[in-house]
């Protein structure tokens, strides 16, 4: 017969695990899992156990998501925002919180032991915090790489919005349009800021489109890699991952820019729907390098107009916020 006090602390122990899953389970799901590639692997702290990725997955906080060395995953949180996770990456959701305010906002505590990843975070509605090894980013409504090395060097690249990069002896704020290549927890942030070296041009032949006979229209995308200085072309291939806010475009999730940085493709984009009242008349296009060793490559972004029978509307962007303000 085993001693009282181990047979009272296995039961303690019990309790406080049974707890933890059952808030967990209460909590409610924080974000799933799509656009699953390879082996990906979810382990729950709470519940001891491993799950295998899959389409739809729902997760929850204390759960860490881990990729192969071939895999890729986008964890997509409740109020829209997603980050990319690429080969190799140990990712955890620490917290994740809906605050009561006034607008539904949230709240994320996340970190990335090791590996690469690309994060989007809507703008406006959440605060999010994560860690690596080396530095602590804070980020809100930014488009933003981060990859943390095995030798403990962190690398950021930030193509919209703003955030504040800490690590153990120094705090900067980041621009779009910036990065900071391989630092450690013990460089001078201020002396490590570049300009990010390279970005994705998007330009196709047609950027107004008139649906007035109701029918889709289909236009010629090209992509290729500049050098952010000199504006020309990079030559360097690799996969592009295609997104956009309008919910009817018929194009490839991924392409892939040939050797010499470049790639034309066609897309379909059918007529808004007749009775979305919420449509302003703008559809943006996105395109981000979809693996690792393309921290130094800034987004590129390009707006269609729809100009018949939507709400005129003026784009304005600010150059130093990297802010897009629609009137």
């Amino acid at each position: 017969m085993k001693p009282l006090p181990i047979l009272l602390l296995a039961s303690f122990i019990w309790m406080i695990t049974a707890m933890q899953v059952i808030a967990q389970e209460e909590g409610g799901a924080i974000a799933t899992l799509s656009r699953v590639e390879g082996y990906v692997e979810v382990f729950s702290e709470a519940k001891r156990k491993t799950r295998r990725g899959r389409e739809g997955l729902m997760l929850f906080a204390g759960e860490r998501i881990n990729t192969g060395k071939d895999s890729k995953v986008t964890v997509e949180f409740r109020d829209g925002s997603t980050f990319r996770l690429f080969r190799k990456t140990d990712f955890l959701i620490e917290e994740g919180v809906e605050q009561n305010t006034r607008e539904r906002s949230f709240k994320y505590q996340l970190s990335m032991k090791l590996g690469s990843l690309h994060g989007r975070m809507k703008r406006g509605m959440q605060r999010t915090r994560l860690r690596t090894p080396t530095a602590i980013v804070g980020v809100k409504g930014t488009t933003v790489r981060i990859t943390e090395t095995s030798k403990g060097k962190a690398t950021i690249g930030l193509s919209e919005g703003q955030i504040e990069v800490t690590n153990a002896v120094s705090s900067i704020e980041l621009k779009a349009g910036q990065w900071l290549p391989e630092i450690g927890r013990t460089d001078e942030l201020d002396e490590k800021i570049a300009k990010l070296p390279n970005l994705l041009f998007l330009k196709t032949e047609e950027y107004e489109l008139d649906f007035s006979d109701q029918q889709s229209k289909q236009l010629f995308i090209s992509i290729q890699m500049e050098d952010s200085q000199s504006g020309k072309m990079t030559k360097r291939g690799g996969p592009v991952r295609l997104e956009t806010d309008y919910y009817s475009v018929q194009m490839p999730q991924q392409v892939f820019l040939e050797s010499d940085g470049f790639i034309r493709f066609p897309i379909e984009i059918d007529p808004p729907r007749k009775d979305d009242s919420e449509f302003d008349g703008l559809i943006q296009i996105r395109a981000n390098m979809d693996d690792i060793g393309f921290d130094d490559v800034g987004e590129g972004m390009m707006v269609l107009r729809v100009v018949n029978g939507q709400r005129k509307r003026s784009l304005l962007i600010d150059p130093q916020s990297d802010l897009i303000e629609k009137r």
